[in-house]
């Protein structure tokens, strides 16, 4: 079965943060078997520590399609108390040691690839940017530090989410280099959430960077935003 984003687009990537993992348990418990064709060109980059590697559906998927010889993790077989914020710097390491011109990063815990990637550059360069995150209808944390002009015109999925995004790994790294330094310099630090540190480095990058609005690629599957009949996702 493929599965279709309300704007008519087959999902490529799926994301189910939060509780949507557990309550979409026997679906991505499906999903995760599928075979997947992957252009040779792309890495996978996914932060991940030992005891999160032995449920995380993305590396399960990755060492069944033979994958694992461009994946990506600075945090390889370490146990560690996981701090959210340093995921910033956590991914920056993880790029710099990635082969392939291109990446994708993806979280460990709760993304799945649905198809092939094999169209994913053509629907990439759609968006004329040089790096293209996850999409959502909300923000997270909810603090506006991202400020996008006119952006009721991005339709309802009009939010950055960190939790995914692609393209050119030097561009990546540039990018998360510039959060990470974002981060070290905020000396209050309140927001626990590498989220927050992403946005505000996006607010001073968006001629390069923005988010995949019309889910050409990525499709976030908030259990509290929509539901899918088997084909199409609808909005609660």
């Amino acid at each position: 079965m493929e599965y279709y984003s309300g704007s008519g687009n087959r999902i490529m990537i799926g994301h189910f943060p939060g509780q949507t993992k557990y309550k979409e348990e026997a679906l991505i418990k499906e999903l995760k078997e599928r075979i997947i064709n992957v252009p040779e060109n792309i890495g996978f980059v996914t932060p991940i520590t030992k005891d999160q590697a032995k449920t995380s559906p993305l590396l399960y998927q990755i060492k069944k399609n033979n994958y694992e010889n461009r994946f990506y993790n600075s945090l390889s077989d370490r146990n560690m108390v996981w701090h959210s914020p340093m995921k910033v710097k956590y991914v920056l390491d993880s790029l710099l040691l990635c082969r392939e011109e291109y990446a994708l990063v993806l979280d460990g815990n709760d993304v799945v690839i649905l198809t092939d990637l094999t169209d994913i550059f053509d629907r990439f360069n759609s968006y004329g940017k040089k790096i293209l995150y996850n999409a959502s209808i909300w923000m997270h944390p909810h603090v506006i530090v991202d400020n996008v002009k006119n952006r009721g015109q991005y339709g309802q999925y009009c939010y950055l989410n960190a939790g995914c995004c692609f393209g050119k790994t030097a561009d990546l790294a540039d990018f998360y280099k510039y959060a990470y330094e974002s981060f070290i310099k905020d000396k209050r630090q309140e927001y626990d959430s590498e989220q927050y540190y992403i946005r505000k480095a996006f607010d001073r990058r968006q001629g390069d960077v923005f988010f995949d609005y019309d889910c050409r690629i990525f499709q976030c599957w908030h259990k509290q935003e929509y539901k899918y009949d088997g084909n199409k996702c609808t909005l609660l």
